[in-house]
């Protein structure tokens, strides 16, 4: 009977990458990818979805269908904007999660990605839910990726628009913040800044012992009405 090293070196994917630990060494130490290093970070996707899936030889006869599906996910990938290590990671989680025992698609696997689960964020039609707070202007009981996809879309044209056609907005917004949240990028550009506050007068010392004098009286006389 052959070892677990012997049958995970028959395996073409991992043996073309390296081992796992190989693997790890390789890309924990890279928090973040691009565009590009979707072509490299491919085969390390593929040895982590052979192991999770143990009928992917149904899938893949030989290299050559092999690397054309490497190929076909690469452009999915960049398409989908899943070049994030993290959001790459977040996927594979899922990967092993699933009951199946079957090679996914590229675009079983780019759901997973963009999958908010991982990242305590609500899908878009629970995050809407906010929108007569926000409109109220109680800024500060929104979540702050709720709030920015709100900001992106604003007031004025919210008010111009039936309910149906803002959620149209809201939730294209919302994944633009989503995407960048579960890429650990900051999102405070996507808010509005509040007005900075006028700079109150400075008093001169008559004023303010006239304003003091005042106070002292009203307190004095709301002591009287309490206590005679």
């Amino acid at each position: 009977m052959k070892s677990i090293s012997e049958l995970t070196q028959e395996n073409p994917i991992v043996r073309n990458y390296g081992t796992q630990h190989e693997i790890d060494s390789r890309h924990e130490a890279v928090p973040r990818v691009t565009s590009s290093d979707a072509i490299n970070h491919i085969n390390f996707i593929f040895a982590e979805l052979c192991a999770a899936f143990p009928a992917w030889r149904n899938t893949f006869h030989n290299q050559t269908e092999l690397n054309d599906a490497k190929r076909s996910w690469v452009k999915g990938l960049i398409e989908a904007d899943v070049t994030d290590l993290v959001l790459i990671k977040s996927g594979l989680k899922k990967a092993r999660a699933s009951e199946s025992d079957f090679f996914p698609s590229v675009g079983k696997f780019i759901s997973w990605c963009h999958s908010n689960d991982d990242f305590l964020l609500p899908d878009a039609e629970f995050a809407f839910r906010s929108l007569p707070i926000y409109m109220a202007g109680f800024r500060n009981e929104i979540p702050a990726p709720t709030l920015a996809a709100f900001d992106q879309i604003g007031k004025p044209a919210i008010r111009k628009k039936n309910e149906r056609d803002v959620f149209k907005l809201f939730k294209y917004s919302y994944e633009i913040v989503c995407k960048k949240v579960k890429s650990n990028k900051p999102i405070d550009d996507l808010l509005i800044k509040p007005l900075p506050k006028p700079k109150s007068k400075k008093l001169s010392p008559k004023m303010v012992e006239a304003k003091r004098s005042r106070v002292l009286d009203q307190i004095k006389a709301r002591k009287k009405e309490l206590w005679g």
